[in-house]
């Protein structure tokens, strides 16, 4: 398990990507009250905006590995999940039984599925009379 000064340890990252394709690690900015500036990364040092960047977070497994997992671009939720990955560790640490907190969660995306816009658009096509057999033949 991955500690400081003896205590269960999650880290944030913030994943952005750059101009040459890679896509590193950095450092999150954090505000007062260790608030999570909004989309900033640490980028040579420098904070700087990255709309494209999405949190993660660090831990050990107990086994000696480390796991990454994803948390989503919204600041205030990674905070939360990151906090209650932090409670989760210590929990196990302390030898109590706590129920794992969800990990692996998938950023939102607003763009529609193929399969998705497929059943939409036969949808459509039955709400406007349309069918297959309106179809012409080949």
């Amino acid at each position: 398990m991955w500690e400081i000064h003896g205590k269960p340890h999650c880290k944030a990252l913030h994943r952005i990507k750059t101009k040459d394709g890679k896509k590193p690690f950095c450092k999150p900015v954090y505000l007062s009250k260790g608030r999570l500036k909004p989309l900033h990364a640490l980028v040579d040092g420098q904070p700087e905006y990255r709309s494209e960047g999405i949190y993660y977070t660090r831990f050990g497994t107990g086994d000696g590995k480390q796991q990454m997992v994803p948390l989503g671009n919204d600041p205030y939720v990674a905070l939360d999940k990151l906090a209650a990955q932090e409670r989760y560790l210590r929990d196990r640490a302390r030898g109590l039984e706590a129920a794992p907190p969800p990990t692996v969660i998938q950023p939102q995306s607003s763009r529609l599925k193929v399969d998705a816009a497929i059943e939409q658009y036969f949808k459509n096509l039955s709400v406007a009379g349309q069918g297959p057999q309106n179809y012409p033949s080949i």
